[in-house]
């Protein structure tokens, strides 16, 4: 019975810990690399675009990345030696939400100017780095916007060499209590930081090849919607009638189990038995305060469990 009583106290413990989940719980959005609410600029050539568009940005099959490819630029254009007349490839995403993660591509290299709403600008080694601010004063719309920073030659203005900016995924927080449950895949923990913004470490190899490859370009993951107030309410009595069940079943086991005991008791002494515990045949005082007398005559239970002519 006390068996019985601990899972039903659990499984009413479970219930009102999912309550909590649930008045917690809200939305987190992942968009890949191929979704339309991401614009590159120039017009990026993927499979399904029109022959109007520019090699700057291709559409790279990776199987580390997080739906199996990654939209890559290696810069502006070979002949595009001065910077003042080259157009740096960039990415715009729009959205809605209370904080936004870049995640970069697993062979991305090179260094990345973000900049969030109106807030400064800042650059990252997207080798080394993701980008996430999860502190936006308001639930949106906002824009983020990613241009690809070259190496420049201080002197002459050129470009050096072409290092790869792969863009892999984004995430839209729209509640931070559920950032760190969210299905979404793995962020690496935070490494440094400026009052606006939040760099974290480089994602890992368990990182990238351990979110299974998705269908479509954005998946909602965690709960979709805030439960209704009658849907909590419901919660909150089923657990709490669950517990009250628990416990009268409790009580009532228990009194059954004592009345057992009594009943085996009486008819051991009167039928004559000694109980384990008896030594001799006069006065020996019984588990529970019984008390024994073996004289002559007619013996009778008394109501304090003693025995008399």
């Amino acid at each position: 019975m006390s068996t019985l009583f601990s899972a039903l106290v659990y499984k009413t413990v479970f219930l009102l810990t999912l309550v909590s989940v649930a008045i917690a719980a809200s939305t987190n959005i992942t968009i890949d690399n191929t979704s339309p609410q991401v614009v590159y600029s120039p017009t990026p050539c993927f499979e399904d675009t029109p022959t109007a568009c520019s090699i700057e940005w291709i559409q790279v099959q990776s199987p580390e990345a997080f739906n199996g490819s990654v939209t890559s630029t290696d810069g502006p254009l070979p002949d595009a030696s001065n910077i003042s007349v080259s157009i740096l490839p960039r990415v715009t995403l729009n959205f809605n939400g209370s904080g936004i993660i870049f995640v970069p591509g697993p062979n991305s290299i090179a260094n990345a100017s973000i900049t969030l709403d109106d807030l400064p600008s800042i650059i990252i080694d997207t080798s080394k780095q993701n980008y996430q601010n999860k502190n936006l004063q308001s639930p949106g719309p906002h824009t983020l916007v990613i241009e690809y920073e070259p190496n420049l030659n201080d002197q002459s203005q050129s470009i050096l060499g072409s290092d790869t900016l792969e863009i892999d995924f984004f995430i839209v927080i729209q509640d931070e209590q559920i950032s760190s449950s969210t299905t979404s895949p793995p962020i690496p923990p935070t490494s440094t930081s400026t009052p606006s913004s939040t760099l974290t470490s480089s994602r890992t190899t368990e990182t990238s090849q351990g979110t299974p490859a998705a269908t479509s370009s954005s998946i909602v993951v965690g709960s979709t919607d805030r439960p209704s107030l009658g849907t909590i309410i419901a919660i909150v009595i089923s657990a709490v009638a669950l517990f009250l069940v628990a416990l009268l079943a409790w009580f009532l086991g228990a009194k059954h189990q004592r009345r057992r005991r009594a009943i085996k008791r009486e008819n051991a002494i009167l039928s004559g038995m000694k109980m384990p515990s008896e030594t001799d045949d006069v006065g020996n005082i019984w588990p529970g305060g019984i008390h024994i007398w073996k004289g002559k005559g007619k013996q009778t239970l008394s109501d304090r469990g003693g025995w008399w002519k």
